[in-house]
């Protein structure tokens, strides 16, 4: 009886074949290559044995090699599905996305009922920037396999592409209905947490995306950017770390490292977070911008002013474009400058200052302004025209930023222009208001002092949450005999005055803009405030004011000194702890019982 050589060789390859398939199912790659060699030494076409080697491939990152077994592997096997499915993968890696697609699209035909097949085609369409139709494979997908939770987690962030962000949350949601310790389902429902405000909820589920993967960079680091603006910076730290552990080229990660420093007044450790991260990604203005403020605080005005200007690269602040060329701090005899605010209105209210450094020079000066301080800078000497922004602008030659000016003119701390008042209230009033007339019980007649309040500054503010303080705070300051305490407080937190027991005059009623702030300020004997733009107009207008900083205050108020170089009137109270506002307080009711005892009788 005569052997069939090329049946023994068949079945030797059937056999090999299976064991292949069992090395495969157990993870064992070493030997599954080889056994894929052994065949294809045989047999150079056996598909099996290609798509293996393809998948190895794959897996190693050898993306010409997986593409050509992979690709070897549909040619010798041309109705299998699943072989086209995987050349697709390989062709998307590789970044031949119209290759990619034609493969998925092929699988999908010859097996309708592939759901990862319709998966794959989305995924390659939403790279394609085709988001509709992508949309349209990830359900076909999920028609198919509703567990799919990738499915579900990428199908929301093609939805939030489009805009649809209720839509994405709720396919996020339904990925982790699925999977519950899915980490990307629960990364991307964080983003919108955040976005939306929920900071709490946003850093639940971004701990449970490190959780499920820690070495899940992007997570680990939005971590600890929610868990800063938490006021929680010491907390946020090793998140950093971990992210900057998986990702060591970082940079995103070392500059809010820096931040968090920066916030526990780790000064150095910010300097050398931001350093690092800038030797990373040197024309990241994020970074620079930080270290401007870095500098600033730390009073080097020569160099923080200057990196101050890449505030005009970052992402969330454009600058304005003017035809007119801008102005580069020098002589301008009958020209017309434009002055423009382009932050927040305390910022308005200290730069204005150099609209007398423009005047100097010969020029006419016009301020665009938001219109809460349109009456207020229209009464500036050296301001010809205050126009409200978003109106239309006269005729002008030059233009600069307010906040540029310091670094035009080439501000240092011994040349700041500190003469005060620079602003004063309107001529022509139309409050009319007497303060000793608004005295609330329990008072008993007029008190000696006039002691403005405010306890909050805006909301939106990215540092509010440590500026601002509880109203609760000054109310040990209104048991000091002869103090008169008036809320200059606006917005939200105006309401805060209705709910205390003890003797506070609400004046946010009568209060429309700031020019109406300075009339009432220029009848108080003081005003006390947290980092808002009450303080900046009482320094304006040359007023006493007690400035309540908390550990790590904004640049302009620098390090270790208890006065300002932009406001001689100006007395700084700092937290010496983060958070620690008792302190604080204790020293500013002190030191309020000392001020009433030097004022004369009346």
């Amino acid at each position: 009886m005569t052997v069939d050589s090329e049946w023994l060789n068949q079945t030797s390859i059937d056999r090999s074949v299976t064991r292949l398939h069992e090395s495969m199912k157990c993870g064992k790659v070493e030997e599954a290559s080889r056994i894929c060699r052994e065949i294809l030494r045989q047999d150079p076409e056996q598909a099996d044995a290609l798509r293996f080697l393809g998948i190895i491939a794959f897996r190693k990152g050898a993306k010409d090699h997986a593409v050509a077994y992979l690709e070897g592997a549909v040619v010798a096997r041309p109705s299998a599905a699943d072989f086209r499915n995987d050349a697709g993968a390989a062709r998307r890696a590789a970044g031949d996305l119209p290759a990619a697609e034609e493969h998925y699209r092929q699988a999908i035909a010859l097996a309708p009922s592939l759901a990862a097949a319709y998966y794959n085609l989305g995924n390659v369409l939403r790279d394609r920037g085709n988001k509709e139709e992508a949309i349209t494979q990830y359900r076909a997908a999920i028609d198919r396999d509703s567990e799919n939770a990738a499915a579900h987690n990428n199908l929301g962030l093609v939805l939030r592409d489009l805009g649809q962000e209720e839509a994405a949350m709720n396919a996020f949601r339904t990925a982790l209905a699925v999977r519950p310790l899915a980490p990307d389902p629960h990364f991307n429902l964080a983003i919108g947490l955040k976005a939306r405000g929920d900071i709490d909820g946003a850093i639940n589920h971004y701990r449970r995306a490190v959780e499920a993967r820690p070495s899940f960079a992007s997570a680990q680091n939005n971590l600890g950017v929610s868990l800063t603006e938490c006021g929680e910076p010491e907390a946020a730290l090793p998140h950093f770390h971990a992210a900057i552990a998986s990702q060591s080229n970082m940079a995103d990660a070392y500059n809010n490292m820096g931040n968090a420093h920066y916030h526990l007044g780790q000064y150095d450790s910010a300097g050398k977070a931001f350093d690092k991260s800038l030797s990373i990604e040197p024309e990241n203005a994020e970074v620079r911008w930080n270290r401007s403020l870095l500098l600033l605080i730390q009073g080097d005005f020569k160099n923080g002013w200057r990196e101050y200007e890449w505030r005009w690269r970052r992402k969330s602040k454009q600058p304005k474009s003017y035809h007119q060329p801008p102005w580069n701090g020098g002589e301008a005899p009958g020209k017309t400058i434009l002055l423009h605010c382009e932050q927040g209105l305390g910022d308005a209210i200290q730069f204005v200052r150099y609209a007398s450094h423009a005047a100097e020079r010969g020029a006419r000066v016009l301020i665009e302004c938001p219109p809460p301080l349109v009456r207020l800078f229209s009464e500036d000497r050296d301001v010809d025209k205050a126009i409200p922004s978003a109106e239309s602008l006269p005729p002008f030659d030059y233009h600069a930023p307010l906040m540029s000016l310091p670094a035009i003119l080439q501000t240092t701390t011994q040349t700041i222009p500190n003469t005060v008042p620079y602003l004063k209230p309107p001529s022509s009033t139309r409050l009319n208001i007497d303060l000793s007339t608004l005295v609330s019980q329990p008072w008993k007649g007029r008190p000696r002092i006039r002691v403005g309040i405010v306890w909050a500054g805006r909301p939106t503010h990215r540092d509010d949450r440590n500026r601002s303080c509880a109203l609760a705070h000054f109310k040990p300051l209104s048991n000091i005999d002869g103090v008169g305490l008036f809320s200059l407080q606006t917005g939200p937190r105006s309401a805060d005055s209705g709910k205390v027991s003890w003797p506070l005059s609400d004046l946010s009623a009568r209060i429309e803009d700031f020019a109406d702030t300075a009339e009432i300020v220029e009848q108080l004997d003081l005003v006390i405030s947290v980092d808002t733009a009450v303080a900046h107009l009482a320094g304006a207008l040359g007023r006493p004011v007690w400035l309540l900083l908390p550990f790590a205050p904004d640049f302009r108020w620098m390090l270790d000194r208890d006065d300002s170089p932009w406001y001689p009137t100006m007395r700084l109270f700092r937290q010496s702890h983060r958070g620690d506002w008792p302190n604080v307080f204790s020293r500013v009711a002190h030191d309020l019982k000392k001020y009433v005892r030097q004022q004369p009788e009346e």
